[in-house]
This record gives structure tokens, sequence and C-alpha cells, in this order.
């Protein structure tokens, strides 16, 4: 009777302890600012348009692109030879934003930094990430205007296209 009295409270702990292990830490950083703060830190800063999302994974039954394919229209800060390159998104707990915020064909200045080659998504060294601790992105709705939108200061939410270039050169 005792075993038996033991082997509950046992199996519980072992249940929880089994569970609590597979559960992944959110995300925690600190907002690091506006887009002209972060983005002088960032390894490439580009002008890029949305070609495709790319391997979805099975998240509430809905599938989710976790990384995609962006065509860079115009280098800001930073060296890439390539005309188009992978950007990883968020796997849960990599401060990363989801991957589908971003419109397939639309426009963005963004910031990126490396992945690391992660591999735990099989995510190669070449390939980039943009953070979500800060504004690493603008949006730019209207391509013929010629201007990006989102916090790129803490004092506006508009800036020219040639006037971040500008901001943004070494």
């Amino acid at each position: 009777m005792l075993k038996k009295l033991l082997f509950l409270p046992i199996a519980i702990i072992c249940l929880l302890s089994f569970t609590v292990s597979r559960v992944e830490p959110p995300c925690t950083c600190q907002h690091s600012g506006a887009f002209l703060t972060v983005a002088p830190q960032s390894r490439l800063v580009a002008l890029v348009k949305i070609k495709e999302h790319y391997l979805y994974t099975d998240e509430n039954d809905r599938p989710v692109p976790m990384s995609m394919e962006v065509e860079l229209i115009d280098v800001y800060k930073g060296k890439e030879d390539r005309d188009h390159i992978i950007v990883w998104g968020n796997a849960g707990n990599m401060c990363r934003p989801d991957i589908s915020v971003f419109r397939k064909e639309n426009y963005y200045v963004m910031a990126f930094e490396a992945t690391g080659g992660n591999p735990i998504y099989d995510e190669p060294n070449n390939d980039y990430a943009i953070s979500i601790c800060g504004h690493h992105w603008l949006t730019v709705e209207d391509f013929d205007a010629q201007q990006a939108n989102g916090q790129v200061t803490d004092e506006r939410n508009a800036m020219a296209l040639s006037e971040l270039k500008v901001a943004l050169a070494p």
C-alpha cells in the first residue's frame, strides 16, 4: 500500500518536470529605440521588397511562415552581394517578429542582424533576422512617394527614403 501511495506523487512530479522542461521561456529584451537609433548598429540596412514566405510550420492548425525571401532594392548600410536574401522570423522565443506581418510584394526599410547560423532551426550563417527589441523596420506604403513610415526617430514618424540613406551613410 505504501508503494502505491508513493508512486502517485512521484509520477506527478515526473510528469510536471517533463512538461516544464519543454516550455520555452518568452522573449525578453529591452526596447532599443527608434529606427535611426537601432539601424546604425545593424549589420545591414536596406530597402527591400518581400518576395516569398517560406518554411511553414503547423501552429494551431494554421500555416505560419518561418522565413521570407526579400529582394534588396537599395542598400543603405553594410554590404551584401546577393540580390535576394532569406530573413528568419520568430520561432516562439527569439525576439523576432512573426514573418506574416510582412506582406508579399510590399516594400520596407529593414535593419537586419545575422542569424548566427542557428542549428535548431536550420538557419544558415549567411541569412538574416530582424529584432522586435526596438523599431527595426519601416513600411513604404506607397513606393512612388519614396517615403518610409514608422517610428523613424522619437520625434518623426515618416522620412523620405533619400533622407534615410543620407542619415545611414558612413
